[in-house]
């Protein structure tokens, strides 16, 4: 019986047949609408020249992301673009970070594109300033950039590949968090932090050892940073939570960013969890939903939302 992963073709947005090695529960491939959204349409209020301006007379909850300004990490393709579209669609303000182009990202007054390595505390730092210096605020930060591993299990994965794997999917996000913290924290309707997780910390079969093991560190920054915003000492600002979306396997390029070849030994042991993968797998305008979802509900904080079609369950 064929790798039901090889059957994977959903909504045009894969061009041909992929192999299992081509299948991650994080960022995706994702193509935008045929027709580009109409930038007026995200930007009610915003001429081309001058950016509205926002203020906490306009809740986050009620019309819960309106003008709301959003940095969001890895926005140039996969579940990150899709994230923008979805953003731009509830008519938020986009800080589009990215290591890579900005191509992909629609034409609006709405988006800030912005070219960041997040392993690199000064870039972040500086990123995160120029935020401040359009906007002037940061309500919710949406930590979506990550890479893959090359699937190795624990005995077969080199030092190179687990180190780079962490460096990005742990150590950058904390370090983007931090950066925007203190930025979410003054804001007087508070704000939201929404990490991209993945359904690997559900099961120990759908990725090597070096990336299951950063998705697991992923929920352990997200737990202990929505406990202190939770109960923690006040810093004069509104409410922050922070939650963790954990998407399924969905049509990805995200496997090549290990920059290594996929390990076959890996691949075979993945093959189980493969086979009851739900068809066709969740997109990643769901995966998007999920997150503005929980971006714009303030009674949710702490929580691990699995977007996998039931894969895991």
């Amino acid at each position: 019986m064929p790798d039901p992963a090889l059957q994977l073709c959903r909504d045009n947005r894969v061009s041909a047949p992929l192999r299992s090695s081509e299948l991650s529960s994080g960022s995706a491939l994702y193509k935008p609408p045929s027709a580009p959204p109409d930038p007026t349409a995200h930007t009610a209020t915003m001429s081309s020249n001058t950016p509205p301006t926002v203020t906490s007379e306009t809740p986050l909850l009620g019309t819960p992301l309106a003008q709301r300004v959003v940095l969001i990490t890895g926005a140039s393709s996969g579940i990150g673009l899709a994230c923008v579209h979805t953003f731009l669609g509830l008519h938020s303000l986009v800080a589009a970070l990215d290591i890579t182009g900005h191509s992909a990202l629609p034409s609006s007054a709405s988006i800030l594109p912005l070219t960041c390595d997040i392993t690199s505390a000064p870039a972040v730092a500086a990123a995160v300033a120029a935020v401040i210096a359009h906007w002037g605020r940061i309500d919710v930060l949406v930590n979506n950039a990550g890479i893959a591993d090359d699937l190795s299990p624990a005995g077969a994965v080199t030092s190179a590949v687990w180190t780079r794997t962490l460096d990005v999917n742990v150590t950058g996000m904390f370090t983007v968090t931090q950066a925007a913290l203190p930025h979410l924290r003054a804001n007087a309707d508070g704000g939201a932090i929404v990490n991209v997780g993945s359904a690997a910390t559900q099961r120990g079969g759908l990725a090597g050892a070096a990336y299951t093991a950063s998705k697991h560190a992923v929920v352990g920054l997200t737990k202990n940073t929505a406990w202190h915003l939770q109960y923690g000492p006040a810093e004069g600002g509104g409410r922050v939570t922070c939650n963790v979306v954990h998407p399924g396997a969905v049509a990805t390029g995200i496997v090549g960013s290990a920059g290594v070849p996929v390990s076959e030994v890996g691949l075979e042991g993945c093959k189980p969890m493969h086979a009851i993968m739900p068809q066709p797998p969740v997109g990643v305008e769901d995966v998007a939903r999920a997150v503005a979802w929980v971006a714009g509900n303030r009674a949710v904080n702490g929580a691990d939302l699995v977007v996998d079609g039931g894969w895991t369950v």
